[in-house]
């Protein structure tokens, strides 16, 4: 652990340090950082470490002050400085991210790619070309106007990209990816190949060859991965488990078993992920914490069967499956301290965690234009509002339902049911337009008027009067009751505050990682790659709450458990139909299974360039459970074979 130092280079307290003195202290501490004797997270007391290894407290400042400005094995902060929490798997869990992000960026770039875009993209290469050209040949060029010029390249590339939230956080993993690149090891000239990349790729988003360019773009980004591997500066034991005094989070690591876990949010998939991990044989201490009062509750059933029978307790959720876990009911989060691993609760309690999750869900949008309303306005997310609904729907009441979504169309077929006189108001001219195609939606719109349901399509609520609710065709509704059912957002604020990527949802990965260390995120809040899409989406269905719950549990305490990557689903009960849609419903090609005048079974399979991407069923539950699994497959069965209902399904398994 010393260091070898000879007698003529004794070290002083006072006065300038040899330089060859700093450069050894500097070799040392590295090397003792590589080997994990100074594990993720420590903090480096300059007065400590000075009489381990036996220089002065100067000397030390000096070393350390070089680590932490040409690597990340060291950050430098008011507080002096600190071994950095981030390790190898780290970066590797950020590359992989990365891909995803640039490569999405880059796809709708050349979608949405301008004049202006690419002469941006092609003064960017020329630069970067020169760049790279001075570094291999000119003794004038460095690596830092490289560096500069390369990320310009990067930029440049998604230059057109209109979501603001993806050039945000593509710039940020950029910007942290790349310390890896400040290495010292890696401040030569970087390979040949590095360059025929970048030619490669601005070849092939010139030519608009958006799979060539995202192919080569994710193996340009893996390989700057495996020179940092193979640099000799950073090693697989840099940060190893075993030599760390607290783990970073649950995975690959034994000890992590007992680190206390605060899971935000009490609705479904925080019942299904402290189930899970009880389940997996997790022992430490679980927290959740809830702003709502009382115990938590299924929610598909509030538009239906509570409506009806007003059984709070038939849905409550059973959290027997969840055992030995502390409920914090009626109090909300204020604040995540992520560097501290600390959550401040609005009572003023503050909660150590070691793993925090994100299970917050997501709020029903207003509508300003209801503001004030003479007759009750109410949206259906929680038991309390169900209850306040229920009161209302008494025979001959006259209720308003504003938006043609699941839950609305589900409300509007519970209060047919008990008298009730319900007319349906959505801005767009079909119904179910994010969760149906426009052939279920035409046939559910049919079915409701049918049952006496007022449908206006292409309409939305402007104001109302002392007694009516007006629309933009200057129509009038009287109501006793106004439901808004127009979507939701999600309920993301403290992990924005915290610094975490989010747009309308946390951004996670098949194990539910966020890109904060140690913080995942599971249910409604979450943005998680569609796997049949391969898009980043919010999922809000009671399957993705309860399956991502678990899964992400699973995968905390089992590296070796698969990633996240169910088939998303859900179902609707809306008078005597049984609706159940999976996958993607809005491909180039549509099957009818089933004759859909009669109106009681049939199926719907949507295809994408022949391959079966989504399926709509109604009242069809074993034509749903085998398309499940094609989807899944990718299965590109023949179409004819398809249509016929005499097929079975399951024998196109493969």
């Amino acid at each position: 652990m010393f260091l070898d130092i000879p007698d003529h280079l004794a070290d002083t307290e006072t006065g300038d340090q040899p330089r060859t003195l700093i450069e050894t202290a500097y070799r040392q501490l590295r090397r003792d950082i590589i080997d994990g004797r100074h594990p993720a997270g420590q903090k480096l007391r300059v007065e400590h470490l000075k009489f381990q290894y036996q220089v002065s407290a100067g000397t030390l400042r000096e070393a350390l002050a070089l680590l932490a400005s040409d690597s990340l094995v060291v950050s430098q902060g008011q507080r002096g400085f600190q071994v950095a929490p981030m390790s190898l798997t780290d970066l590797e869990d950020l590359t992989r991210v990365r891909v995803l992000l640039e490569c999405e960026a880059v796809e709708e770039s050349i979608r949405l790619g301008r004049d202006s875009w690419e002469a941006d993209l092609v003064s960017a290469f020329h630069k970067l070309s020169l760049a790279e050209e001075r570094l291999h040949t000119d003794a004038a060029g460095t690596y830092d106007e490289w560096e500069a010029r390369n990320r310009q390249f990067h930029e440049a590339l998604v230059g057109a990209c209109r979501s603001a939230w993806l050039r945000k956080l593509r710039a940020q993993l950029y910007q942290q990816s790349e310390r890896y690149r400040r290495l010292s090891a890696l401040k030569g000239p970087p390979p040949v190949e590095v360059h025929e990349e970048h030619r490669n790729i601005f070849n092939a988003v010139m030519a608009r060859d958006t799979a060539k360019a995202k192919a080569v773009l994710a193996a340009h980004i893996h390989r700057a991965l495996t020179v940092i591997r193979t640099a000799g500066f950073l090693k697989y034991n840099r940060f190893s488990n075993s030599a760390r005094k607290e783990p970073d989070n649950m995975n690959n690591n034994s000890a992590s078993a007992s680190a206390p876990v605060v899971v935000l949010g009490g609705g479904l998939a925080s019942v299904s992920f402290a189930g899970g991990l009880r389940a997996a044989g997790f022992q430490g201490a679980i927290t959740v914490v809830a702003d709502e009062p009382g115990p938590a509750c299924d929610r598909p059933p509030l538009s239906k069967d509570f409506l009806r029978d007003g059984d709070a307790e038939k849905i409550r959720l059973e959290l027997s499956r969840a055992p030995e876990v502390e409920w914090l009911r009626g109090v909300a989060a204020q604040r995540v301290d992520a560097q501290a691993r600390e959550v401040h609760l609005a009572d003023g309690r503050c909660l150590n965690y070691g793993t925090l999750v994100f299970a917050t869900g997501a709020s029903p949008r207003a509508l300003p234009a209801l503001q004030g309303a003479p007759m009750p306005v109410l949206t259906l997310r929680t038991l309390g509002d169900a209850q306040r609904i229920r009161s209302a729907l008494v025979p001959g009441a006259r209720l308003l339902v504003v938006g043609g979504g699941v839950i609305g169309l589900e409300l509007a077929a519970t209060a047919r049911a008990l008298g009730v006189a319900v007319t349906l108001v959505e801005f767009l001219p079909r119904l179910m337009s994010r969760g149906a195609s426009p052939t279920l939606a035409s046939f559910v719109a049919r079915h409701h008027a049918e049952q006496g349901v007022d449908l206006r399509l292409g309409r939305s609520v402007t104001g109302f009067t002392d007694s009516c609710i007006v629309l933009d065709d200057g129509s009038q509704i009287t109501a006793d009751l106004v439901v808004v059912g127009i979507g939701v957002s999600a309920n993301d604020a403290l992990a924005r505050a915290a610094d975490i990527a989010c747009d309308d949802g946390i951004f996670v990965d098949g194990r539910g990682r966020t890109t904060c260390p140690n913080v995942y995120a599971i249910g409604d809040v979450t943005r998680q790659r569609h796997p049949v899409s391969g898009r980043f989406e919010r999922i809000e269905t009671w399957s993705n709450a309860q399956n991502q719950g678990m899964a992400v549990a699973r995968a905390m305490l089992d590296p070796a458990a698969p990633p996240y990557g169910d088939l998303p689903w859900y179902w609707s009960e809306q008078y005597a139909l049984r609706i159940q849609v999976g996958g993607l419903t809005n491909g180039d090609d549509e099957v009818v299974r089933g004759d859909m005048a009669a109106g009681d079974k049939f199926t719907l399979i949507h295809l994408l360039r022949g391959q079966i991407v989504g399926a709509s069923c109604v009242n069809n539950v074993r034509d749903f459970t085998a398309l499940k699994r094609l989807i899944s497959s990718g299965a590109r069965p023949d179409r004819a074979a398809l249509a016929d209902p005499a097929t079975d399904l399951r024998k196109l398994i493969a």
